[in-house]
């Protein structure tokens, strides 16, 4: 019987995925790429695109050329489109029967198999994990030195996250910096209140002093 999108996706990417990419990144590429046709996405230029949009900054970072990552999503892309051929489903109507699981209306980010990298390194900070963030809680990210707390906090100021919705606004307030020029009894509410003002104006932010 022949595969079905996804995992035809899957095994694509194991088969023709370009040379000097970690296997554990490998994982994390076949797992984006099967979720990219669990979704459902139709036109073949769609999908070449989602594909490059999702794989291409992970094979950025293990040197591969533009114009290889290209290649390499074309490949996933025909080997799926060719599974149909024989029989399997066609990618437009990949995903029509997938139900993606209730969220609550408080649900502001969920972001599942989560990989998280950094600098050169081949090992993975954090992978397969799940971010998920409900409105009106507090979160502490605990971890020993190195592990990728500040680099976490700083991917979604940036919101350089893959599937980290747009419209959340992070402030980052680093610690080396936060009570510089900040009157002790400054809240944080306050303090991120007041660069959220800054950000739009030309003026460097000024501390923000509570009223009496």
């Amino acid at each position: 019987m022949p595969a079905s999108p996804p995992d035809a996706a899957r095994e694509a990417v194991r088969k023709h995925c370009p040379k000097g990419v970690d296997a554990e990144v490998i994982d994390y590429l076949a797992d984006s790429a099967a979720g990219i046709f669990e979704e459902g996405a139709c036109e073949a230029d769609e999908i070449a695109s989602e594909l490059e949009n999702a794989l291409g900054p992970f094979l950025e970072d293990a040197g591969v050329a533009p114009e290889v990552t290209s290649s390499f999503c074309q490949a996933i892309l025909k080997a799926v489109q060719g599974g149909a051929a024989e029989g399997g489903s066609a990618p437009s109507s990949a995903g029509k029967d997938f139900q993606p699981p209730a969220r609550s209306k408080d649900c502001l980010c969920y972001v599942t198999k989560l990989l998280l990298m950094y600098g050169g390194s081949p090992q993975p900070l954090l992978k397969n994990a799940t971010l998920e963030l409900t409105k009106g809680q507090r979160y502490g990210i605990v971890g020993a030195n190195g592990t990728g707390k500040t680099t976490l906090m700083a991917r979604m100021a940036s919101r350089d996250i893959l599937g980290f919705p747009q419209d959340v606004r992070v402030v980052h307030l680093r610690h080396e910096a936060i009570l510089r020029g900040v009157k002790q009894k400054t809240t944080a509410r306050q303090y991120a209140e007041q660069r959220n003002t800054a950000a739009g104006s030309s003026q460097p932010p000024m501390p923000v002093c509570p009223k009496p």
